[in-house]
């Protein structure tokens, strides 16, 4: 009753009734934050996810023709990249597979293209020397592998 005097409140019924309502908006806004930070945490996590992903995930090798080149034994691309990230990349690794004409694959290459490609764009990249290849040769493909953020 000491409680209800400060308050200025005589009925024990109404003082009930006051501490019940100000029970009631305390869970509501204690709801409310939990609903608020919970919403933050998955922002947050899906943020952290974005930033770690592989940048490559989001480019796309759009061409990618090939020739045989020194003394038909050296693998030459042209290939023309697209980057979808909101962001820039570098260093964008591909991996050419190089195949008989069975289709029998007969050797596969590692190159780093040390350029970058700005964000939301095309660009192509002539006359990568992907290094020795099989003189036989026939068929190739490449896929991208990896990049780095800019």
């Amino acid at each position: 009753m000491e409680a209800a005097e400060k308050l200025g409140i005589s009925d024990p019924a109404a003082y009930r009734a006051r501490v019940e309502a100000d029970q009631a908006k305390a869970a509501a806004d204690n709801a409310i934050r939990d609903k608020n930070l919970r919403a933050a945490k998955a922002e947050g996590e899906a943020l952290l996810r974005e930033r770690n992903r592989n940048p490559a995930d989001r480019l796309a090798m759009k061409a990618m023709t090939w020739s045989l080149g020194g003394f038909k034994n050296v693998g030459v691309v042209n290939v023309t990249i697209e980057n979808t990230n909101d962001f820039a990349v570098k260093d964008v690794g591909i991996r050419c597979y190089f195949s008989g004409k069975s289709g029998t694959e007969l050797s596969a290459r590692n190159h780093t293209i040390f350029d970058s490609i700005p964000a939301k764009t095309k660009k192509a990249f002539k006359e990568i020397n992907v290094g020795l290849i099989d003189s036989q040769s026939a068929q190739a493909q490449c896929n991208i592998e990896t990049a780095g953020r800019l």
